[in-house]
C-alpha cells in the first residue's frame, strides 16, 4: 500500500518516509529545501524546487562526481521522480559565497539525521523548521496526509521572497571577481609569452567564457537599460569560445583581454548603483 504523502508543508507533495530512506542510502545528514519552493509565490511548471544537503562525515561520495554510483547526480534524479517536478540539488559544500548565508538561514528543514522525531525535538530542530526556530517540544512532524495550518510567519511556511543578493548582484559581483582574477593572472604577459603557452590560453579563455555566460544571464530588459556596456559583444564572444573556437582565437582573446579594465569599470559602477549593499541584506 501507498504512503500518503505530506502534504499543507510546502507547494509539493512527497512521500516522508521514502525521503528519509533515500537520505539514510546517501548519507545525508541534512536536506533542506530553499529558494521558491519556500515562499507563496512558488510556481512548479516556471521553477525548480531548490534543495540543499550537507553530508554526514567520512561519507566518500559527496558532489557531483563522474561515475558514481551514490554521487548528487543520481540523487538529484531521484528526487526529480519523488517531487515529480524538476530538482536543482546543491552540496552545501559547494553553495556560491556570495549567497551563502542567505540560503543556510532562510532554508527549512525537512530531513535531518537520525530521522526519528525525539531525537529531533531533542536537538530543538524539527521537519519543516527554520534555523533559529524555537518551537515547542510537542511540536512534531505532520502525520501522513494531515495538512498542517499555521501562523502567518510560523516556522515550515512558505514566506515572501528574500531581500537578499538578488541574482542581478551575483551575476555582477562573478562578472567583477573574474575580470580582477584575468587582470592579475595576466599581468606581467606579453602577446608572444601567451600564445606559446597553453596554461595561460586556457585561463584566460575560460575566464572570458564566465564573463560572456554570466553577461547572458542577467535580465535582458536590464541589459537594455545600461548601454554603455557591450553586452552582445560580450555574450557573442563568449559563444564563440564555447563552440571550439578558442584554439584559433588567441589574438581576438589577448585583444578582449586588453578591453577588460573598461568593462570592470563599468561593471563596478553598476555594482555601485544596483547591488545591495554589504551589511544590510537580511
Amino acid at each position: 500500500m501507498a504512503e500518503a504523502p505530506v502534504t499543507g508543508k510546502f507547494p509539493v507533495s512527497f512521500d516522508e518516509k521514502a525521503l528519509h530512506r533515500l537520505c539514510e542510502i546517501y548519507r545525508i545528514a541534512e536536506l533542506s529545501f530553499f529558494g521558491s519552493v519556500t515562499r507563496s509565490d512558488f510556481d512548479h511548471t516556471r521553477s525548480d524546487v531548490d534543495v540543499l544537503v550537507e553530508f554526514l562525515p567520512d561519507t566518500p561520495a559527496k558532489g557531483y562526481v563522474w561515475f558514481d554510483r551514490l554521487s548528487l547526480f543520481t540523487m538529484e534524479e531521484a528526487l526529480a521522480e519523488m517531487l515529480h517536478c524538476k530538482v536543482d540539488l546543491v552540496d552545501k559544500e559547494d553553495l556560491d559565497p556570495y549567497i551563502r548565508d542567505d540560503v543556510v538561514n532562510s532554508r527549512v528543514i525537512v530531513y535531518m539525521y537520525p530521522s526519528e522525531p525525539c531525537l529531533l525535538r531533542e536537538t530543538g530542530a524539527s521537519y519543516g523548521s527554520r534555523p533559529g526556530d524555537s518551537r515547542s517540544t510537542a511540536d512534531k512532524a505532520p502525520d501522513p496526509g494531515e495538512t498542517v495550518k499555521k501562523p502567518p510567519g510560523s516556522a515550515g511556511t512558505v514566506t515572501q521572497k528574500s531581500k537578499g543578493v538578488k541574482k542581478l548582484d551575483l551575476y555582477l559581483f562573478h562578472m567583477r571577481d573574474d575580470c580582477r582574477y584575468l587582470l592579475q593572472t595576466t599581468a606581467e604577459l606579453t602577446y608572444e609569452d601567451f600564445a606559446g603557452n597553453r596554461d595561460k590560453q586556457l585561463v584566460v579563455g575560460k575566464l572570458l567564457e564566465e564573463i560572456g555566460e554570466n553577461a547572458n544571464r542577467l535580465d535582458p530588459v536590464f541589459r537594455e537599460s545600461h548601454p554603455e556596456i557591450g553586452w552582445k559583444d560580450v555574450i557573442s564572444f563568449r559563444n564563440k569560445m564555447a563552440h571550439a573556437y578558442r584554439h584559433t582565437m588567441l589574438y581576438s582573446m589577448w585583444r578582449n583581454k586588453e578591453k577588460i579594465p573598461e568593462l570592470l569599470a563599468g561593471i563596478e559602477a553598476l555594482i555601485r548603483e544596483t547591488a545591495v549593499p554589504e551589511g544590510k541584506r537580511d
